[in-house]
């Protein structure tokens, strides 16, 4: 699976998946997409510079929780979507060993925003 799309409410979430081969860590390249599909203006309010965040796990173990390895910064910040805008946020594992080969298997991320704003939206890939 290359998209997995979730609604909720007045939100559309997709999470796409670019990469084709899998190996290493570098070799994973998302992006988690908000867009508003209401008649009407979104504001989300977050208590740090960091607003959304994602896991990869396997077999139920955690690989990865962005959570745990990005700094935020300590400001209040919105996220407003007017009516229709979309909102991409690339996904990065800049600070995990980008080089570390990934044992073969099923991965599955995670996205969300920080929070509890969203529910979470997932999609899984294979190393092989």
């Amino acid at each position: 699976m290359r998209s997995s799309t979730k609604i909720t409410d007045n939100i559309q979430m997709e999470l796409d998946r670019e990469s084709e081969e899998i190996k290493r860590m570098k070799d994973v390249k998302l992006q988690f997409k908000l867009k508003n599909i209401s008649d009407k203006m979104i504001v989300y309010r977050f208590p740090s510079g960091c607003q959304y965040g994602f896991t990869v796990t396997k077999n139920q173990d955690t690989i990865f929780d962005s959570r745990e390895k990005i700094g935020c910064i300590a400001a209040i910040t919105h996220l407003k979507l007017e009516p229709g805008q979309t909102k991409v946020f690339p996904i990065h594992f800049k600070l995990f060993n980008n080089n570390k080969h990934l044992k073969k298997g099923t991965y599955k991320l995670n996205a969300f925003l920080l929070e509890g704003h969203t529910p979470e939206i997932s999609i899984s890939f294979k190393v092989e």
